[in-house]
């Protein structure tokens, strides 16, 4: 396999564990983010913190040897790649440390919404902070997410 396909093959798979990640993150949504979860938390079935930590968990370490293996790749590449792939390669690491973070973040926040449901006491300033962090970490993926899809377009053309 030739370099180009190298780094699209790594990206493919970066962004199959992004598809994984998503759905967590959007099933975290659905679920704590309405009137209703409010409700159910008081009157009902709360909601699952401890399966979206665990879930998280086990993404996280899936990002977490995807950064290894892509770090891997680029000490293998290093002298065979052409100005575009390297700059697509060094963002690809970029996205997947800034994804590491992220899902470093969502972890700490479900673990601590998962003991704040089970009754530790969690004060709503550091349920914020939790919150904002993992915001901020979001909005840091994103970013480089589209240079990284500006880079992959342009290695494709």
């Amino acid at each position: 396999m030739n370099p180009q396909e190298q780094l699209k093959v790594k990206a493919l798979e970066v962004n199959e564990l992004l598809g994984h990640y998503i759905l967590l993150h959007d099933r975290r949504l659905k679920s704590s983010a309405t009137f209703k979860s409010i409700l159910k938390n008081l009157f009902g079935k709360p909601i699952d913190f401890w399966s979206l930590f665990s879930e998280a968990s086990l993404i996280s370490a899936r990002f977490e040897s995807k950064a290894e293996e892509i770090n891997s790749l680029s000490v293998a590449l290093q002298g065979s790649l052409n100005d575009i792939e390297t700059r697509f390669l060094e963002t690809m690491k970029e996205y997947v440390n800034a994804l590491c973070h992220t899902l470093k973040a969502f972890v700490a926040l479900t673990k601590a919404q998962h003991r704040a449901s089970t009754g530790e006491l969690m004060s709503w300033k550091d349920n914020q902070a939790l919150e904002l962090a993992y915001k901020q970490s979001v909005d840091r993926y994103m970013t480089i997410g589209e240079r990284l899809n500006n880079l992959y377009r342009e290695i494709n053309s």
